[in-house]
């Protein structure tokens, strides 16, 4: 079961994927140098769109915030927007993510929020964000809980376009199951406001949330991602956590959510699929493998409803996940180096794992919300986020050849 199923006490999400163009003429040794000026380069790597998207269109999402403050890491805006850093991932990266939470507060002040923007603009990239679409508390929950939410996101994303940036992608960070996991499992915090969720109650409110959202930002394609864990999918795999959770069908919930937003005037662009190494390691305890099948069953019903389907490609690093979720962080850990190799060998044997089984999805979507690797670069460096996210570049630019 993922982080989004077990760790309900996160707060609202934020989300954060990647960059888009070329860099051509780039050898091995001269990938791995600082580019020039960042004007020079952008210029280089930037000149049309139709370049870009003939390279692999990969949505990059670094690990922006740190898991001790939840503040944003002390490198990474100097790291990101110096591509001299990260050539071969921005060279095949389309999108930015990023999420929500990361605009909210005084965690960017408004010069670097610019900054950020600046570069993606200057850059021709699309951004992405994650958000909660809805986020039930004992003071907003239930009826008109929808509406009450929208506002709040609409407003934060405000600030990113305040700020110089276009928001291209929106996707809900399992709105629905969220709230329902807050009434049914864990602490249950809120089982003494709603008794019995029926998860179509509760995604009548996301709608009308993401409805609000769309008509604020006209031009962004709204998306979902929901953790498979919850969910019954296909004919062998039923939910993860069975005493807590009912079963719900996921094609019948996709097809739900692709109807109801539909009849707002909304079209549902895609589902972007969240099980986790470790998710495939629980399904395939018995038999001491990583278990894909839930996976491929989910694609295959992604694709036959008309919808995008997204992969995202991470993995804990061994020590941070011990039967549930460990995000938050007391202090930087003393073995940070060898946490980051784990996390970095465990996402590179699920891409492998996740092409063998027959994994083909429409977007790759190479996204961190791990605590490691816990540097943000450079690309060069193996045990980094832009290092791991080098190397799977390369892997999926060997599947193309």
């Amino acid at each position: 079961m993922s982080r989004r199923d077990k760790n309900f006490g996160w707060g609202c999400l934020v989300a954060g994927l990647a960059l888009a163009g070329v860099l051509t003429g780039c050898g091995p040794k001269e990938s791995e140098q600082r580019a020039g000026s960042r004007s020079e380069t952008l210029n280089q790597v930037g000149q049309t769109e139709s370049v870009r998207d003939s390279g692999l269109g990969i949505w990059y999402g670094p690990a922006s915030l740190n898991t001790v403050t939840r503040g944003i890491r002390d490198d990474f805006l100097g790291q990101f927007t110096d591509i001299g850093n990260w050539p071969t991932v921005y060279g095949e990266t389309a999108v930015f993510k990023q999420f929500i939470e990361s605009l909210g507060g005084t965690k960017y002040s408004d010069e670097e929020l610019k900054q950020l923007a600046t570069f993606t603009r200057e850059a021709g990239l699309k951004c992405a964000f994650e958000i909660g679409a809805l986020r039930w508390d004992p003071k907003l929950y239930g009826e008109g809980s929808g509406a009450k939410y929208a506002a709040q996101e609409i407003k934060v994303l405000q600030r990113w376009v305040d700020a110089g940036g276009t928001v291209d992608f929106l996707s809900t960070d399992h709105a629905v199951m969220w709230n329902v996991g807050l009434c049914l499992q864990g602490a249950k915090p809120m089982a003494p406001y709603v008794k019995d969720p029926d998860w179509r109650i509760v995604m009548d409110e996301v709608v009308i949330s993401l409805s609000m959202i769309h008509e604020a930002f006209p031009n962004a394609k709204i998306g979902m991602i929901e953790s498979l864990g919850y969910f019954s999918v296909g004919e062998n795999y039923t939910t993860t956590d069975p005493l807590c959770i009912y079963p719900i069908d996921l094609e019948e919930f996709l097809s739900t959510a692709k109807q109801k937003l539909g009849e707002r005037g909304v079209e549902l662009d895609h589902l972007h699929i969240d099980f986790s190494y470790q998710d495939c390691r629980y399904d395939g305890r018995n038999e001491k493998r990583l278990d894909f099948g839930r996976i491929m069953a989910a694609e295959g019903i992604v694709k036959s409803i008309g919808l995008d389907s997204g992969m995202i490609i991470n993995a804990f690093d061994d020590m941070s996940y011990v039967g549930s979720n460990t995000v938050q962080e007391q202090e930087k850990a003393q073995n940070a180096a060898e946490r980051s190799a784990s996390a970095v060998d465990n996402t590179l044997e699920y891409f492998d794992g996740y092409v063998a089984a027959g994994g083909e999805p429409d977007t790759w979507i190479l996204q961190r919300w791990q605590p490691y690797p816990d540097v943000t670069g450079p690309e060069t460096v193996r045990d980094t986020d832009m290092g791991v996210s080098r190397l799977l570049v390369n892997k999926l630019k060997r599947l193309e050849e």
